[in-house]
């Protein structure tokens, strides 16, 4: 039986815990029946915001204890004296701990791309700011979306291309057309600059006008190459 904790004191000890800890009793109380992956989404939604200071705090304890902000911390929440409680002894707990470290530490990949709220996916429809809205991904039972920054962008449909051995293999979200499009662009100023060189005088000022067209040739390839990757 959980014994009862005053919400002054609850607070006392969640402002005074160190914040590896604090975040780590965050993340358990959150999503510890979603597992590894899902106090990782939670903890991908602390950093960003903890990397993106607004109304929700401008570090890491402010962010995790901004008030109404994880319902765990909630003083009526049924979660708060048990996540006050838990210890070492949880599997769930040492897990959660890691998950805090690798987050503070700059190392957790963020699986969420980049949402700052989640909510229960059960609630979206009730809830005023998710109703309509695309989650930028779906991890167990929690939505996750991005309400400050660009909404994420839409992706096309995956295409399956055979290999030389005939085994279809899953390839990005970038289509058949838009990759021919992009190859299409790269052998047309690769052409035009081919004409270009051939005018070009000789002796070092043809050379040097060549290196830089040369270059910025090089530049806008890169640069559709750079955008079919991230259309992808």
């Amino acid at each position: 039986m959980t014994t009862p904790i005053g919400a002054a004191n609850a607070a006392a000890r969640l402002q005074s815990m160190p914040v590896e800890e604090l975040l780590a009793r965050v993340l358990w109380g959150e999503a510890r029946g979603e597992g590894a992956t899902g106090m990782r989404a939670v903890a991908a939604v602390v950093m960003t915001r903890v990397a993106h200071p607004r109304w929700w705090g401008r570090n890491l304890r402010s962010v995790l204890l901004q008030r109404g902000q994880f319902s765990c911390l909630l003083s009526g929440d049924p979660n708060l004296p048990k996540l006050l409680g838990v210890d070492m002894a949880d599997p769930a707990y040492r897990l959660a701990l890691s998950i805090a470290r690798q987050a503070i530490a700059g190392t957790l990949a963020d699986e969420t791309d980049g949402a700052d709220h989640y909510l229960v996916t059960a609630f979206q429809d009730r809830t005023k700011w998710a109703r309509g809205r695309v989650p930028t991904a779906v991890i167990g039972r929690h939505s996750f979306f991005r309400l400050e920054g660009p909404p994420p962008k839409p992706k096309g449909k995956a295409v399956a291309i055979v290999g030389a051995t005939g085994a279809a293999t899953v390839g990005g979200a970038a289509t058949l057309a838009d990759l021919s499009q992009q190859l299409g662009d790269v052998a047309m100023i690769g052409a035009q600059l081919r004409g270009l060189l051939a005018l070009l005088p000789g002796g070092p000022l043809g050379l040097a006008i060549a290196a830089v067209l040369v270059i910025f040739a090089g530049v806008l390839a890169y640069r559709l190459w750079a955008a079919c990757r991230e259309s992808a």
